[in-house]
């Protein structure tokens, strides 16, 4: 398996990068855009993950290219806004008996199947394994791979994550660069999360739990390489990637800061009901209209990857499918149209 740092993987990124769901990139990544500008959309985040799994896989002699291409297709499933729009549409698969949602199985799931007309991107399985198991909300110490994994395990994975919740978070990545990507994940959001937050008032950097500040810093910039220089010094030549117990303690402390003072106020309660009501208004009609012969703009969508996929889907994963790939834009567009004509 390590004979991968041998592959180029420049034509998978060109494939990534010139995707119809690379292009819906601009969503929420913490912040709703409403928040203003200059705050971090999904696509700067992609960006900065991308930035960091190059710098770490670079120091750490893997294969630069793979890192970049996952880190690029990471969040490529992720619906509107956020982890926000994530809960909602697992909430509307559980209610509905159609399994669960998980932004990271979506991803793979664009990667290999919604795109370019149901045939998915031409990317190799080292990819869509490392976008599989890419989960950066399930913070570890310790990064490891799974070396015995096989494509038909990695597909199984894929339709289990649809199944069974929960299951994309125990999931362990094929590469060591799936495992960096994983880690990059967290070190590009968190740091950028908290400067958006000062940014917008939510916080002040004398908030910052000390205990985390002595060791990492209080800015962006601090935080990042405290973390990235970490990773590198722990992981250069083990068969993980890891980091040290002091720098790993501070960063949990960190991240719960981040949750109690932060992602659990980016929005109001208000907006967050009126949200998850559109979703669930949404997908009822995707529903109702798949079931009709006539055309509309979900299986206009459907028609678009193709027969295949239309007569193999269950409605409501076909309704899940589009409300995912919706940007926040587009969604606020549909939801006002339907609204208005009803």
């Amino acid at each position: 398996m390590r004979k991968i740092w041998k592959v180029t993987f420049i034509d998978e990124i060109g494939e990534i990068i010139n995707s119809a769901a690379y292009a819906r990139y601009n969503k929420t990544q913490a912040f709703p855009e409403s928040a203003g500008e200059g705050i971090t959309r999904r696509w700067l985040h992609v960006q900065f993950v991308s930035y960091t799994a190059r710098q770490i896989s670079m120091a750490l002699g893997l294969n630069e290219s793979l890192a970049e291409a996952i880190a690029l297709a990471h969040d490529l499933g992720h619906p509107p806004y956020g982890h926000e729009g994530e809960k909602y549409l697992n909430e509307i698969c559980i209610a509905s008996g159609s399994g669960c949602f998980a932004h990271n199985a979506q991803s793979a799931r664009v990667l290999t199947l919604l795109e370019k007309s149901g045939k998915g991107l031409n990317v190799s399985l080292p990819v869509v394994d490392g976008v599989l198991c890419h989960n950066g909300e399930a913070l570890s110490q310790v990064y490891e791979r799974d070396c015995d994994k096989t494509g038909s395990r990695l597909h199984a994975e894929i339709h289990n994550c649809f199944e069974l919740p929960g299951f994309s978070k125990n999931i362990r990545p094929m590469t060591l660069e799936g495992c960096v990507v994983r880690a990059s994940d967290v070190i590009a959001y968190i740091g950028r999360d908290i400067e958006d937050a000062i940014f917008l008032g939510l916080i002040t950097r004398d908030d910052l739990p000390q205990v985390s500040v002595a060791v990492l810093g209080n800015n962006e910039e601090h935080i990042r390489k405290a973390l990235i220089n970490d990773l590198i010094s722990e992981s250069r030549n083990r068969a993980a990637i890891r980091y040290s117990d002091s720098i790993f303690h501070a960063l949990e402390e960190l991240l719960k800061f981040c949750y109690k003072s932060i992602y659990s106020k980016t929005i109001p309660n208000e907006l967050r009901k009126e949200r998850e009501r559109k979703f669930h208004i949404l997908f009822q009609a995707c529903r109702e209209q798949l079931a009709e012969s006539e055309l509309s703009p979900v299986r206009n969508w459907a028609e678009g990857i193709g027969a295949s996929y239309i007569r193999t889907t269950p409605v409501e994963r076909i309704a899940v499918d589009y409300l995912a790939s919706m940007s926040d834009g587009g969604f606020e567009k549909a939801a006002a149209q339907l609204m208005s004509s009803n």
